[in-house]
């Protein structure tokens, strides 16, 4: 028995000794982390140091466009933060048999010469950065972002934050499954049969979802905002016609955000050879632009503003990569609401 406990003393004063546990010790301050084993405390450890060596390395390497830094996933296997984005069906599109209205597309700027920049959280119509946590309802996120910006810009105002959560407690029609995942034109379909979403501040973000809770959070919504008449799908595989989409306002998208280097994400424009078009998470355009030789799309996530520029990430546009389909699987599925300007900003719930 003393054999063993001089060898689990001497491989405890190893793993404490270690050059890197230092930063360790600070990242896990820094992120409130706390392990309820020695045993998940070593293992947490073994994938930071794989994750730093893995930022390192691409770091090191000059001939790419982007950088990465650790963050709040630095404990997080691949997989782990892979689990996060389960669950986003592109099925309903063609199941439900709505096609993109050529008739609305082609309406406002988009029949215009485009500005080759635009950027709506400089002209301050996009709300904070939220973090989903550990749910998985990216497309609740995504559809309230572009509705509070679109709205926003319509009635000339300040963007509204309005609830996620209500959208993850009460949207169960068709494939939506709260933090089990859904998809984002159902997530509209919602909003038009409810007429506009409750604020957040009466229906805050929960970190999980309940259907058996919604009829009783509901009670606590004293008004709501973000009516619509109806929503569209830019046509897919098509970036120019998604650029003249964004000239209107922010757009919901479909990416693949499984690829390795966008967990650690820091800042410049993110291209990768290993980003297909399998689409597993939703998030929101909120502009484009040009940073040197490279065009990009910037883009809203729902992982707080402490992950990528200040929870913002800017995805190569045009770059050629997987067809006409673009980086990420940026064209597969982008809705965008249609907002009627005569509505009014908000109604009291009777």
């Amino acid at each position: 028995m003393s054999h063993l406990y001089l060898l689990f003393s001497l491989w405890l004063t190893c793993v404490f000794s270690h050059p890197l546990h230092a930063m360790f010790q600070q990242f896990k301050n820094k992120f409130g982390k706390l392990y309820h084993t020695q045993k998940e405390h070593n293992f947490r450890f073994r994938v930071f140091l794989n994750n730093t060596e893995f930022i390192r390395r691409h770091n090191a390497d000059s001939s790419h466009t982007f950088s990465l830094a650790m963050n709040k996933f630095g404990d997080w296997t691949h997989d782990e933060f892979r689990s996060t984005l389960r669950g986003y069906d592109t099925t309903v599109l063609k199941r439900s048999g709505k096609q993109p209205q050529a008739n609305l597309f082609l309406s406002s700027s988009r029949g215009k010469n485009l500005p080759t920049d635009v950027d709506w959280v400089a002209k301050g119509k996009v709300t904070r950065v939220k973090d989903q946590e550990f749910c998985g309802g990216c497309w609740a996120f995504a559809v309230a972002d572009a509705l509070e910006s679109r709205y926003a810009i319509a009635h000339n105002t300040q963007p509204i934050s309005l609830s996620v959560q209500e959208q993850l407690d009460c949207n169960h029609n068709g494939v939506n499954e709260g933090c089990v995942g859904g998809n984002l034109p159902e997530g509209y379909d919602y909003i038009i049969d409810k007429k506009g979403l409750c604020l957040a501040e009466d229906y805050a973000f929960q970190g999980e979802s309940s259907s058996r809770k919604c009829r009783k959070r509901l009670r606590n919504c004293r008004s709501k905002s973000g009516q619509i008449d109806d929503y569209d799908f830019v046509p897919p595989n098509d970036e120019k016609k998604l650029q003249a989409a964004v000239a209107d306002g922010p757009v919901s998208i479909a990416i693949e955000a499984d690829d390795e280097r966008m967990q650690f994400y820091e800042k410049g424009v993110f291209t990768s050879r290993n980003c297909g078009t399998n689409v597993d998470h939703a998030m929101t355009i909120v502009g484009y632009g040009v940073d040197g030789r490279h065009k990009y799309w910037k883009i809203k996530g729902t992982w707080s503003d402490g992950w990528g520029e200040d929870g913002y990430i800017r995805v190569c546009r045009e770059c050629n990569r997987n067809g006409n389909t673009g980086e990420c699987g940026v064209t597969v599925e982008a809705v965008y609401p249609i907002i009627n300007s005569k509505t009014n900003l908000a109604h009291v719930v009777v």
